[in-house]
């Protein structure tokens, strides 16, 4: 190898998702130490993938962060439960507290106690 990369224990990737390609790149140049976090700037983290699962799931945004639950609803607001099934994010944790003083903006993107991420998706289990 051209460097020493021995002393790299993690490696983060967050703020768009991590193309396959290069998260196979990363595992192949430091080993298992990419984690890969999915979130929001309203929220914070949303959901984490570690890096015993990176290449299994390469897709795959992970599981909910510790302390957040996650739902997803159709059009029409019903909670999705059936796996590969599309609908709107919503995450309910400590960490949600809605927009900075704008009360009538945060009213609007919660589903009970649960905020809108604002992206879609889909559970794979």
């Amino acid at each position: 190898a051209k460097y020493d990369v021995s002393s790299v224990k993690t490696i983060m990737s967050s703020g768009a998702a991590c193309p396959t390609t290069v998260k196979q790149g990363v595992v192949a140049t430091f080993g298992p130490v990419l984690h890969e976090l999915y979130g929001a700037s309203e929220i914070g983290g949303v959901a984490v993938m570690g890096p015993e699962h990176m290449l299994q799931k390469p897709e795959s945004c992970g599981r909910p962060a510790a302390g957040i639950d996650v739902i997803l609803l159709d059009d029409k607001k019903q909670k999705i439960t059936k796996p590969r099934v599309e609908g709107e994010i919503f995450a309910k944790g400590f960490n949600i507290d809605g927009y900075h003083k704008q009360e009538a903006k945060t009213k609007e993107a919660m589903y009970n106690d649960y905020f809108s991420v604002g992206d879609v998706g889909y559970f794979d289990e």
